[in-house]
């Protein structure tokens, strides 16, 4: 993801926390959380910017905006994505999702390829972060959704294309290697950090779907 894109906003299908409806701040915002559309698209926001929550920001969010901070999960260490330009949409679509981004068709969001020029996401786990790794501790491996993206983020962090890795015939794996500071400034620029795991889990399903395109059509 990029500042600048254009984002779905998508309300998930488990209903535990609506029991919390009945607090306040929450009571004031949704007086009956019967009528919250679950499980589908509500709308979309411009992304701003993704910012690091320190101890000071928290403190600080917590005294001037207290209805703001309670709907959120404030931690030293999270990142938050600051959204602008909210509009819902004029009816909710019923869409099944998923943890972190995913992707949906622009159509369901009432947008066309030039309202979402940067659709494909840029990812970055945290494969070094742990342990020591010299001089990429701290950082990670960063991938997309489409060479074209990956490509392109790189070009803004400054890395060279000569460090792009990829292995023949598993574009899954494409992917630049990125130190701390690098993870920490793709970050700033709307790359979304996930843990190694979630990024070893969409290889694997990558992976999947480009040996089920492969396989040739039975006669």
């Amino acid at each position: 993801m990029h500042p600048g894109q254009r984002i779905g906003i998508h309300a998930a299908k488990e209903t535990r926390g609506l029991v919390h409806c009945k607090e306040w701040p929450f009571s004031y915002r949704v007086p009956d959380a019967m009528t919250l559309p679950l499980g589908a698209i509500i709308g979309t926001a411009t992304l701003d910017r993704a910012s690091e929550m320190t101890e000071e920001s928290i403190a600080r969010l917590a005294a001037e905006r207290p209805a703001e901070y309670a709907f959120g999960l404030y931690q030293p260490g999270r990142w938050a994505w600051v959204l602008r330009d909210p509009v819902p949409l004029p009816s909710s679509v019923p869409y099944k999702g998923s943890q972190g981004s995913f992707s949906v068709p622009l159509k369901l969001l009432g947008l066309t390829i030039e309202d979402a020029p940067h659709a494909a996401a840029v990812r970055v786990d945290d494969a070094f972060v742990e342990g020591d790794w010299g001089k990429w501790t701290g950082g990670g491996h960063m991938q997309a959704d489409t060479p074209e993206a990956l490509h392109a983020m790189a070009a803004r962090l400054g890395l060279k294309r000569a460090w792009f890795q990829s292995k023949p015939r598993r574009p899954e794996h494409d992917h630049y290697d990125l130190t701390a500071s690098k993870r920490e400034h793709a970050i700033r620029l709307g790359a979304l950090p996930i843990t190694r795991e979630e990024a070893a889990q969409r290889n694997i399903a990558a992976m999947r779907e480009r040996r089920q395109r492969e396989v040739p059509n039975a006669a």
